[in-house]
């Protein structure tokens, strides 16, 4: 059974890169491809010290993840093929605080990358600015 998982992941891995490189784009490990391609919208806000703070009390300083060598796991994608840019991860722990960090950042207007196991193929969930991280 791991072996078939194994063979699966593998193959969705090279369709992937394969249909990447159909559209021209290549993936690098030192920075994340959308960000090459994309320009910071003007309409977010940057993360402040005020923005950190306020997640403190609405999380707990132990469920804001600030130092860079515990971000970097929230800036890299299942294969390490994407790596964003975000300085801050937010580790709710509960809908209420997730609801409250989601009303933070829409009061704030600063963007969000949901992330669930950050097992995707497409980097999808990876910061590719300051967006604040949720997982």
């Amino acid at each position: 059974n791991s072996f078939c998982t194994l063979l699966v992941r593998n193959e969705m891995r090279r369709a992937t890169r394969l249909a990447a490189l159909q559209h021209g784009l290549r993936r690098a490990i030192v920075d994340c491809p959308q960000k090459k391609m994309t320009k910071r919208d003007p309409r977010f806000n940057q993360v402040t010290g005020a923005d950190v703070a306020a997640w403190r009390e609405i999380v707990g300083a132990q469920n804001v993840v600030e130092d860079p060598s515990g971000v970097e796991a929230f800036n890299y994608d299942w294969f390490k093929d994407y790596k964003g840019d975000g300085s801050v991860a937010l580790t709710p722990t509960s809908t209420e605080q997730v609801a409250a960090i989601v009303r933070h950042c829409n009061e704030r207007r600063l963007a969000v990358v949901p992330q669930g196991g950050n097992t995707g193929f497409v980097g999808g969930a990876v910061p590719v600015f300051d967006e604040a991280g949720i997982s």
